[in-house]
């Protein structure tokens, strides 16, 4: 069924999208046994799909020429610029096929700013990150302390590993009046980020916050989480800072930002490490290890990807992996598929913003 679903969804969208229920079963080249049955919702979830995703295809198209009209304070323009030139005087020797900084020589400060979305792997980054890439912690910053960022608050004058939960505006801000630093930033699967914001209070549960309608539209109800769910990665990386930034736009900054930025993959948290521990030249401290570690051929990377897989899954314990026994309960639920499809589809700005760094994180490592 899926299979099905799955080729009339990507192969030819506009056509299924016109088509009656019975016709899009009939047409998609699956064995008869194997036909979706009749299901009125399912079929009208799946319309609705299509629909969006042809007009998705058609913003995706023009989301290249996208003009950068998210940026309307000097300011923080000129601050953005800064981060950016920062990425490139640094970008990786020999490397023209795609934007990735390499902090190799002593022309770089050592500062850096972790710019922590909620539910992404923050605590374990500021645990492990900073040893990784050998650059102090700032004063006050300590494994499973994570503080909110506020307005007055300012990063310390000193270079070091400065981690809030913020958005990239607010954080550049704050900058401005201190040498840029270098972006770090992890970025979780649509899905598996919502089921983690959702069920991160234990008395909150997945059916209904999508019965209440929370991950459609956003609210300021505590029930909801009072978070915009669908829009929730793009507000981080690329909110808007004037009226004239539309999705498109916004998707393009976006995009933008995690170009100039050290990116890693929540899902691949360990191999993430790996690659920043390169990109900030740490790996020639010891080479024979990094190697024994880090080389994605070699038996240690498999076996740490597998249990840094099972840990999320919340089935085992993983030192510097939140899951495992102790959270394991909050995620005992039974979702129904009609919700899981409802999070699906509205978080389909999220789910382009994390393939895009998906693709990017490959191309690096």
């Amino acid at each position: 069924h899926s299979r099905c679903a799955c080729h009339i969804l990507t192969k030819n969208p506009s056509w299924a999208a016109s088509r009656s229920p019975d016709q899009r079963r009939r047409a998609i080249g699956c064995p008869r046994d194997r036909l979706p049955p009749d299901n009125p919702v399912l079929d009208e979830m799946l319309r609705r799909a299509l629909v969006s995703l042809v007009a998705a295809a058609v913003v995706g198209s023009d989301a290249a020429a996208a003009p950068s009209s998210c940026i309307t304070n000097t300011t923080n323009a000129t601050a953005d610029e800064r981060v950016y030139a920062l990425s490139r005087k640094f970008q990786c020797p020999d490397v023209d096929d795609v934007p990735m900084a390499c902090a190799w020589t002593t022309a770089w400060q050592r500062r850096v700013f972790h710019l922590h979305m909620s539910k992404m792997a923050g605590r374990e980054v500021l645990a492990r990150a900073p040893a990784a890439i050998d650059v102090q912690k700032c004063p006050g910053e300590v494994p499973g302390s994570l503080a909110t960022f506020r307005g007055h608050v300012r990063p310390p004058v000193a270079p070091c590993f400065y981690s809030y939960e913020t958005t990239w505006d607010n954080a550049v801000a704050a900058y401005a009046s201190r040498p840029p630093p270098l972006v770090v930033t992890m970025i979780r699967e649509p899905i598996a980020w919502a089921f983690s914001k959702i069920t991160h209070k234990k008395n909150r549960r997945v059916e209904p916050m999508v019965a209440q309608g929370c991950i459609e539209a956003p609210s300021p109800s505590i029930e909801c989480a009072k978070i915009n769910f669908a829009r929730f990665a793009l507000e981080h990386l690329g909110s808007p800072l004037g009226p004239e930034c539309d999705a498109v736009a916004q998707a393009a900054l976006a995009r933008q930002r995690l170009d100039a930025s050290v990116v890693g993959l929540v899902e691949d948290l360990d191999a993430s490490l790996c690659l920043w521990e390169y990109q900030f030249g740490h790996h020639r401290a010891n080479a024979t290890d990094y190697a024994r570690r880090c080389d994605c051929r070699g038996d240690v990377r498999r076996a740490a990807a597998a249990a840094s897989a099972a840990a999320l899954r919340g089935n085992a314990h993983v030192v510097g992996i939140t899951g495992g026994p102790k959270h394991a309960g909050k995620y005992e639920e039974q979702v129904s598929l009609r919700a899981v499809l409802r999070i699906e589809a509205a978080l389909r700005p999220h789910a382009r913003l994390y393939d895009y760094a998906a693709g990017l994180f490959p191309r690096r490592a």
